[in-house]
């Protein structure tokens, strides 16, 4: 079983602690960020357990502003072994390493522009329609979540749906991706953004989850938590049986020998010949030259 989660921070910077702590007690591998508003060096989110990578993302302005938009995901590296794969101006996509024949896991987290910028839709869907015929069309179990700020009409929202809604299900459907959110019995809870406001609160879905239908069958639930530690949207925690993370593989302590005194050709070739087997047992047992 695997656990991923996707959540809109509304700037990450001074939610990280609080945010491990919630993804430590689901046991997720993989948080994937919208709105993510860094701007910082990778290492300074980043700890033993969690790496932070991030994606794309505006710089602060000269008023001293905080940066604005931004992707990233935190994998837990005591869980998962995960890299990078590619990275556009809208979405960040992972490789996670299963166990077993299946292959990798492709995460995927995007953030869109604001619902009423179809210009800006227009060139966020564009890039999501390649980047799921890249990894679909190589039949890779993927899955894809994060802020789209598009009104699709899904239960639980105030709004009705929108150009921007009706952009994103027709690039997804395109691509054969299934939304979690209208999932019959899988999805539990409502809206995933909850505003308030005078005259009373505003609650809408424009955060959205999708698979590729591989993995349709394997997602045990999708929980909208109502927890939303400061920002107004609220996390949501996808869970999908029948796959297992690969472990970390531990590499042994690299070995470095000084040759440059080495007198060339050698008085005794014994040596040699012992630092070859030694050598080649190291490569057996690393599984690398490097």
């Amino acid at each position: 079983m695997i656990t991923l989660v996707f959540w809109n921070p509304r700037g990450i910077n001074n939610k990280d602690v609080e945010f491990k702590k919630f993804l430590d007690g689901k046991s997720a591998a993989y948080a994937g960020v919208s709105e993510s508003q860094t701007y910082r060096s990778e290492s300074a989110l980043s700890d033993g357990r969690w790496s932070w990578e991030a994606g794309t993302e505006g710089k602060p302005t000269v008023k001293g502003a905080p940066p604005a938009r931004g992707m990233g995901a935190f994998v837990d590296v005591s869980r998962a072994e995960a890299s990078v794969v590619r990275v556009g101006k809208f979405t960040m996509w992972h490789r996670i390493e299963l166990v077993g024949e299946r292959g990798p896991l492709v995460a995927g987290v995007g953030y869109f522009p604001n619902a009423q910028d179809k210009a800006g839709h227009k060139m966020a869907n564009d890039e999501l329609r390649e980047m799921l015929a890249y990894f679909c069309g190589m039949g890779e179990l993927v899955v894809f979540g994060g802020d789209h700020n598009a009104h699709t009409g899904a239960k639980g929202c105030s709004m009705p749906a929108d150009d921007a809604g009706r952009m994103l299900l027709a690039t997804t459907g395109s691509a054969g991706m299934l939304m979690v959110n209208s999932m019959a019995g899988l999805c539990e809870g409502g809206p995933t953004r909850r505003q308030l406001r005078k005259g009373g609160d505003q609650e809408t879905v424009i955060d959205y989850v999708f698979v590729s239908p591989q993995l349709a069958s394997m997602v045990k639930s999708m929980t909208i938590e109502e927890d939303q530690m400061g920002s107004d949207h609220l996390p949501i925690v996808l869970t999908l049986e029948g796959l297992t993370v690969k472990p970390v593989r531990k590499v042994g302590m690299r070995e470095v020998w000084k040759v440059n005194d080495v007198p060339s050709p050698p008085d005794d070739w014994s040596w040699v010949a012992a630092c070859q087997a030694k050598f080649m047992d190291w490569v057996a047992t690393t599984g690398s030259f490097i």
